[in-house]
């Protein structure tokens, strides 16, 4: 109950104080003006334009920004530090195609300083994805992994009331991943953000001798995510979605799981957004001869989950997760309640490597997990109704040696802590390998 308690004070304090206090302040409208006179004072200098432009998003009034930097350019039209900042700020508005005409007007200039024509390639390469109809990306991860306890089992056979089978007890072991993602991304021509996402994920993992946890994981959602409005030109998106699940265990079927929910965006500011999804689905189990029961687990579940994401800084991120899960199930002492809240932060680091663009990222992460089951497990006769707080910490690296590919790796640690001693575990994963991003 401690770590519980103490896990939700420290949350509440991160949201209610940590985050306001830290937030980057909307510019004021003295600061926009001052940044202004500025750069009428030195109207070729990149440095003033850039900053002119950032205020004016901080402060809201992008549409006030492009009518003082079109009149700007009016007067001189071979300002290509005013025509860039227009394109960075038609593309921020989601005008991509006015966007892209700026921004290449800009880089045709002969006159154009180094230092804006890099900056203009870079924008003009992120809006042309961004303007075909059509998008695709995806990756594809090959790692190798070691595990403390694959089976999540006791370290000790000997529990009150007997003596476990010796197969029940912690078993480690190496095994190979290949792990991969994709997303499809169709514009709906309402001459906004709005889009047509499927995302697909798919996973599976060989053990070396336990393999009766090889796992083999396919999933799928789509549908529309749509603009709804917006905070200061940045897009409020609302996402309604289909979903489904198949999992294997030990090559034979384990679960499968459709369901849907609905996902909101709220980008509050620049550098903070709230994310909110509910979601219902109904999972059926199945049973085989290693999990002869695994169907009383089966029924509906739903949960609801808030993501909180604050940039500290150009390189870094925190994202804070709270959710609540209900499981029910055919046999109630399978049903139960599941809260958790997450937190992590991460970092982009600049790559010694030359010519490789995209930043190491390191990631900390930490969980926490408090499960409450609804009665006692028959099976385990003299015991209460299970309750769980599983701990977790992981630290994750990805580095880039090129524009496709990285290497990555990482460690993590879960401590479960239950009531019931057959349940109570630890693990210790370490994995590294490569990834392929297209």
């Amino acid at each position: 109950m401690r770590y519980r308690v103490g896990a939700i004070v420290f949350a509440t304090w991160l949201v209610v104080f940590w985050l306001p206090c830290h937030a980057q302040e909307a510019a004021k409208p003295a600061e926009v003006e001052q940044a202004f006179q500025d750069l009428l004072a030195d109207l070729s200098n990149p440095e003033k334009s850039y900053r002119y432009a950032q205020l004016a998003v901080q402060a809201g009034d992008i549409r006030g920004a492009i009518a003082s930097l079109e009149r700007l350019l009016r007067l001189n039209p071979n300002l290509d530090n005013i025509r860039l900042e227009l394109g960075v700020l038609y593309y921020r508005l989601g005008s991509t195609d006015l966007a892209l005409s700026y921004m290449r007007q800009a880089v045709k200039s002969p006159d154009i300083p180094p230092e804006i024509k890099h900056r203009a390639e870079e924008y003009i390469a992120t809006a042309e994805r961004q303007a075909s109809p059509e998008r695709f990306s995806g990756s594809l991860s090959l790692l190798g992994r070691y595990d403390t306890n694959v089976n999540l089992g006791p370290s000790s056979a000997n529990i009150a009331g007997g003596t476990l089978n010796p197969e029940a007890t912690a078993h480690s072991d190496f095994s190979v991943v290949l792990a991969g993602s994709a997303q499809y991304l169709r514009d709906l021509g309402l001459q906004d953000y709005s889009r047509l996402e499927v995302n697909g994920t798919a996973y599976v993992q060989r053990y070396k001798e336990q393999d009766d946890f090889n796992i083999g994981l396919a999933q799928l959602d789509i549908g529309p995510g749509m603009q709804v409005g917006d905070i200061d030109s940045r897009p409020i998106f609302l996402r309604p979605y289909a979903t489904g699940l198949y999992l294997g265990l030990g090559d034979e079927s384990y679960l499968s799981q459709f369901g849907g929910g609905l996902t909101v965006t709220l980008p509050v500011s620049a550098d903070f957004a709230i994310h909110l999804n509910g979601e219902g689905s109904f999972l059926k189990f199945y049973n085989s001869d290693f999990r002869p029961t695994a169907t009383d687990q089966t029924g509906p579940e739903a949960r609801g989950v808030v993501t909180l994401t604050y940039a500290i800084a150009q390189n870094q991120q925190i994202e804070l997760i709270g959710g609540y899960v209900r499981d029910d199930a055919e046999k109630s002492f399978e049903a139960h309640d599941d809260r958790r809240i997450m937190l992590s932060y991460s970092i982009g680091l600049e790559s010694p490597i030359r010519n490789v663009k995209q930043p190491w990222l390191v990631t900390l992460g930490t969980a926490y997990f408090n499960l409450d089951y609804d009665s006692p497990d028959p099976h385990l006769p003299g015991t209460p109704s299970r309750h769980d707080d599983r701990f977790q910490v992981s630290l994750t690296t990805a580095f880039p040696i090129s524009d496709s590919w990285a290497i990555i790796a990482a460690v993590g640690y879960t401590r479960n802590n239950s009531n019931v001693e057959f349940d109570d575990y630890d693990n210790v994963d370490v994995f590294t390998g490569i990834e392929w991003t297209f």
